[in-house]
Formats: structure tokens, C-alpha cells, sequence
């Protein structure tokens, strides 16, 4: 366990720290969050050290994409969800009728809700 607190995986800036009341009792959380225009990634943990350990851990974590397919107004495509169904991939559809494929337009190698390095 590192207890050095390592800096976001997206932007390389330092996330801050929140604490919130969980219930009306004692409980509460620490969450390091860290907001960016293009992303939002944050861990919530009991204490201090499992957050930290929950933060610098999160990409660990890995995550295969789950694929929808839409078609609206003769418009294609492909979307491509975390496992926790956070968006992490739009891909358009290319090409006329069955002889086209898709091209990705939009996609990110971590998911930004959980943090989950997207594999496969």
C-alpha cells in the first residue's frame, strides 16, 4: 500500500480531498476527486489511508466495454459502455449499407466515472 496520494491519471494534477457526512451519525467519507472540463474521476472510501489506496488503485482495475447500437434519422451508431455504465466510446457508422464499419470519434483509454483501464 502506498500512502503517497498519486496524481490523476488524465491531467496529472493533484486531486482534492472532500470529506462528507455518510448518515446523520459518526460515519462519513473521504473522497478525492479530481474536475476537469473533459473528465470527472473520484474514490470514496472510510478513512484517509483506504482512500488514498482506493485512488492510486483505480486503474488498476479493468474494465471490457459493452456495445449498443442505435440508428436514429438514418444515422448510425455504436456506443460503448464501462461495466459500471459510464459512456466511454461513440463510434459512427461508415460507409453505404452493410459494405460500411465504424469509425471511432470518441474514446478514452480509463473510464471517468470509475477510473477502470478499458482492456479489450
Amino acid at each position: 500500500m502506498n500512502d503517497e496520494l498519486e496524481p490523476c491519471p488524465f491531467c496529472g494534477k493533484r486531486p482534492e480531498r472532500f470529506v462528507c457526512a455518510k448518515t446523520l451519525g459518526h460515519d462519513y467519507a473521504v473522497i478525492y476527486e479530481c474536475k476537469d472540463a473533459h473528465h470527472r474521476v473520484w474514490c470514496e472510501a472510510d478513512n484517509d489511508v483506504d482512500a488514498i489506496d482506493v485512488w492510486n488503485t483505480r486503474a488498476e482495475r479493468t474494465a471490457m466495454l459493452t456495445y449498443e447500437y442505435t440508428e436514429a434519422n438514418g444515422w448510425r451508431e455504436r456506443l460503448g459502455r464501462c461495466q459500471c455504465g459510464n459512456l466511454i466510446e461513440v463510434a459512427e457508422f461508415v460507409g453505404g449499407g452493410g459494405n460500411g464499419d465504424y469509425m471511432v470519434v470518441q474514446s478514452s483509454p480509463y473510464c471517468e466515472m470509475c477510473g477502470a483501464k478499458v482492456v479489450g
